[in-house]
C-alpha cells in the first residue's frame, strides 16, 4: 500500500470520512447543506469563498469534509460532508455555524430544507455509500462550479485520515511480508 502522497483522491476522502466516524462516534454527522440563493450564486464562482466561511464558522479545529453538489435537473448548488463533533452541544453550535453559512432564505418554508444533518453511518447509510454518493456529487458539481476545489477537508480530518492511513498502511505491509515469507 503506498504513503499518503501516492493516495487518490478517492482514497483520501474515504479515509477522512472514516476517521470522522471514529472521532466523532455517535456525533459524527453527515449532512446536506442547500444554499440560500445569493449564496448559491457566489460559490458557483468562488467556490473557496464558501468553504472559507464554513470553515471560520465552524472552526479551524473540527474534523469536517465539504463536498460541492448539483442537482441534475436545474444545477442548484448545494453541499454535502461530514464532521466530527465532540458531543451533542458541539453538534448543535457546528449545525447553527453550516445554517448561517448556507444564508438567509426568503421564504420561512426554505428554512426547514436547509440543513439535514443525519448520524454518519447510520442514518446516512453506510460511510461506503456516504462516499459513493459524495463522488456521484463532485462530478455533477464539476458541470456547474467554476474552477476551484469541489470537495476538501480541514487539517484536523485530514491529520486524522492520515493517521488511519497510516495504520492500515503499516498493517498491509505487514500482511504481505508474513505471505511472501510464508512462501
Amino acid at each position: 500500500m503506498g504513503s499518503w502522497a501516492e493516495t487518490t483522491d478517492i482514497e483520501k476522502m474515504k479515509f477522512a470520512l472514516y476517521a470522522i466516524k471514529n472521532a466523532g462516534r455517535r456525533h459524527a454527522m453527515a449532512f446536506t447543506l442547500n444554499l440560500a440563493p445569493d449564496v448559491e450564486r457566489r460559490a458557483k464562482i468562488d467556490p473557496d469563498w464558501l468553504r472559507r466561511k464554513i470553515v471560520l464558522g465552524v472552526g479551524s479545529d473540527v474534523p469536517l469534509l465539504i463536498v460541492f453538489d448539483a442537482a441534475p435537473d436545474t444545477d442548484r448548488v448545494h453541499l454535502h460532508g461530514a464532521y466530527a463533533a465532540a458531543n451533542s452541544d458541539d453538534a448543535n453550535r457546528i449545525d447553527c455555524a453550516l445554517d448561517a453559512a448556507g444564508g438567509e432564505w426568503a421564504a420561512p418554508r426554505g428554512d426547514s430544507y436547509k440543513l439535514l444533518p443525519k448520524v454518519l453511518g447510520e442514518e446516512s447509510g453506510t460511510v461506503d455509500g456516504w462516499l459513493v454518493y459524495l463522488l456521484k456529487s463532485i462530478t455533477a458539481a464539476g458541470q456547474v462550479v467554476a474552477g476551484g476545489p469541489l470537495w476538501s477537508m480541514t487539517n484536523p480530518a485530514r491529520r486524522a485520515a492520515k493517521a488511519l492511513h497510516e495504520d492500515v498502511r503499516r498493517a498491509v505491509n505487514i500482511a504481505s511480508r508474513e505471505s511472501i515469507h510464508a512462501r
